[in-house]
């Protein structure tokens, strides 16, 4: 199944990842703790011809537990997009090293199923998002990074032009999520959405193959070089407290041991 369209723009979005939700249980045998959007839809930046990306956090299952079969990892394909597939271990795990995209998952306005340990997520990452955002920072700049070596080795999608342009939007998106945590925003309040309008204008500018060549080598570079001194300047100020990174590994480990548990007993009485 690919984007339903029978309503508005909300609505099939929801649809979609309601059908999704219980494709994970008939075809995996996955209980998700949610499913939500990622992706150009979830930022603004998509258009007619946008895939719809969806992340599913899920339970280990009854075998997983008795057998010991390992994390949950995955991504399925679709006609109009993917559903990348999580467990609850790897996910958390992910939300510690501060990976932006599951961060913004985890904060996604487009979410359905909300179980106790997705709360509780967002409580520990505003509440230790001072203790975050060090890593938050390296593997943003590791995304832009990525995407600028990569924006010129792969598929262009435009025979048109030498650049990829959904590589050069992703990079001005990550780069506004960077200036915002420089800037002080928690990591459970940032704005996903690109709201200063000239940066917003050159993303959708680039991913709509409306920029030249020539500005997009220029625009990558500046990013690029820029996001090097953000980070530099940022973690220079930045003072390390071990108790509270102790504190915070602790409250996540919590999180996964009280989430799997509600699990649990929430099957038992399904059955007895």
């Amino acid at each position: 199944m690919g984007i339903v369209k029978i309503g508005n723009r909300n609505e099939n979005i929801f649809i979609t990842l309601n059908w999704k939700k219980g494709h994970m249980l008939e075809e995996y045998g996955y209980e998700p703790m949610f499913v939500s959007l990622f992706g150009s839809q979830n930022y603004g930046l998509d258009n007619e011809k946008s895939d719809m990306d969806i992340r599913a956090i899920v339970f280990p299952t009854l075998n997983d537990l008795i057998f010991n079969e390992g994390v949950v990892s995955k991504v399925e394909k679709y006609s109009d997009g993917e559903v990348d597939i999580k467990d609850i271990k790897t996910y958390v795990g992910l939300l510690k090293r501060g990976n932006p995209t599951y961060i913004e998952s985890l904060f996604s306005p487009y979410q359905i199923n909300h179980l106790s340990g997705l709360e509780d997520a967002k409580v520990i990452v505003e509440e230790y998002s001072d203790v975050m955002v060090k890593d938050f920072m390296y593997s943003a700049l590791g995304t832009i990074s990525s995407k600028y070596k990569h924006m010129y080795k792969c598929d262009k999608k435009n025979e048109e032009h030498d650049y990829n342009g959904k590589d050069l939007s992703h990079m001005f998106r990550v780069y506004d999520l960077m200036n915002q945590v420089a800037d002080g925003s928690n990591l459970a309040h940032l704005n996903f959405r690109i709201e200063n309008r000239a940066l917003r204008e050159l993303a959708l500018s680039s991913k709509e193959y409306r920029m030249t060549d020539e500005l997009a080598k220029s625009h990558s570079k500046i990013i690029y070089d820029d996001s090097e001194k953000l980070l530099n300047n940022f973690v220079n100020g930045l003072e390390n407290n071990p108790k509270r990174k102790k504190d915070m590994d602790e409250d996540f480990k919590n999180l996964v041991y009280n989430a799997i548990y509600g699990d649990i007993y929430r099957r038992w009485e399904q059955v007895y």
